[in-house]
């Protein structure tokens, strides 16, 4: 009994909810309302909680403690996309990419945006940018890349299968890569 009692709590508090998560960063920014990395990690928690007027409110704060922050845009791109809007998402990550060019999350947040604009040809040139900027290149780039040409129409499935031999070319004949070429 005592074991089964330890195993709940234990649980219970293993991945502290939304509103734990954000109580606890409140009092660290009371602690230290001049450290900016705060702010943006209640506005990411808030975000995860979908509270988008506040975590904007939260990235402002960052941006007024740290105007330099990339960090500040890339979570305003993420709040513009979870709203549907993906024009001024890109305008946050343009940003970035502006400062940063070899920051491949950003381009891949473009692309994401880009496919929400019904752009499926330009979101797989962001795509294949990320896939170009990241080191080490993980099979769900290749198919996010992939899937982005295809939903340009049937003209472009052997450019999305082509996608997916690059990413053969590159990883291995991974079954995720593989399996997408056959379905």
């Amino acid at each position: 009994m005592l074991a089964t009692l330890t195993l709940v709590v234990g649980l219970a508090f293993a991945h502290p909810g939304h509103d734990v998560l954000v109580d606890h960063l409140t009092r660290q920014i009371t602690f230290h309302p001049g450290d900016a990395r705060l702010y943006l990690r209640r506005a990411r928690t808030y975000c995860d909680g979908e509270h988008y007027d506040e975590a904007l409110a939260d990235c402002d704060r960052a941006a007024t403690l740290d105007p330099d922050s990339l960090d500040v845009q890339l979570i305003r791109a993420r709040i513009r996309l979870d709203q549907h809007q993906p024009d001024q998402a890109i305008r946050h990550v343009d940003l970035v990419i502006a400062r940063t060019p070899t920051f491949a999350s950003a381009h891949a947040m473009r692309g994401d945006a880009l496919l929400a604009l019904g752009r499926p040809l330009d979101a797989a040139d962001a795509y294949g940018e990320a896939i170009r900027c990241t080191p080490d290149a993980r099979p769900e780039q290749f198919l996010r890349r992939a899937a982005a040409i295809a939903a340009a129409g049937p003209e472009h499935l052997d450019d999305a299968i082509a996608c997916l031999d690059g990413g053969i070319a590159v990883l291995g004949p991974l079954v995720s890569l593989t399996s997408a070429i056959h379905t």
